[in-house]
């Protein structure tokens, strides 16, 4: 990774930190309501989101409205280097994990892995518009999504990230391991597959 990531991490991870906490509500509402609006959202059944840390996008709007609708909803589980999926109710039980991110307590025989989905909103901290994304720097989506870049045609999942406006930036150069996204929504505008 070189010093121009970890700065532009470092510089995006406080901005977002800092959020007053009345404009992560109105953002991730916003992002909620043009998630809801994509075709294949409509479509899909299983869907997987992620517990905020930290001043990221709040999926909780998402998930009202899949378990509204009836919609299996799934959340990323640490599994050594990389992550599964754990089925999140309103009823789960969160415990957190050695990240310190809240984890529904699971059972292994519930686990779903990442092929198995139809979407995974995915957690941010900047990307490009041709989809690049930098997340926290530890890999957990790129290692866990990397079959995706040896398929020659598209299946599941569609891979959507979450964001605010200002993590949109100019030009992220990308690592050969690093996994584009289908679609970014923050809450001004949809890129990509919209």
């Amino acid at each position: 990774m070189n010093g121009d990531t970890q700065r532009l991490r470092a510089r995006l991870k406080q901005r977002r930190a800092v959020l007053e906490q009345q404009f992560v509500t109105s953002a991730s509402q916003t992002i909620a309501e043009r998630f809801w609006q994509l075709s294949f959202a409509k479509r899909a059944n299983r869907i997987a989101v992620y517990l905020p840390v930290r001043g990221e996008i709040d999926c909780q709007p998402i998930m009202e409205i899949a378990w509204m609708r009836k919609k299996s909803v799934f959340v990323p589980v640490l599994q050594k280097n990389r992550v599964i999926f754990a089925p999140l109710t309103p009823s789960s039980e969160l415990i957190p994990n050695r990240l310190n991110i809240l984890e529904p307590v699971y059972s292994t025989g519930s686990l779903v892995k990442p092929q198995e989905l139809d979407i995974v909103v995915v957690p941010l901290v900047a990307f490009d518009s041709s989809l690049n994304r930098i997340g926290m720097g530890a890999g957990f989506y790129d290692r866990s999504f990397a079959f995706s870049k040896r398929r020659q045609h598209w299946r599941h999942p569609r891979l959507v990230g979450a964001a605010y406006s200002f993590q949109h930036v100019d030009r992220l150069q990308p690592a050969t391991w690093d996994v584009p996204l289908h679609s970014v929504i923050t809450e001004k505008e949809c890129f990509g597959s919209c």
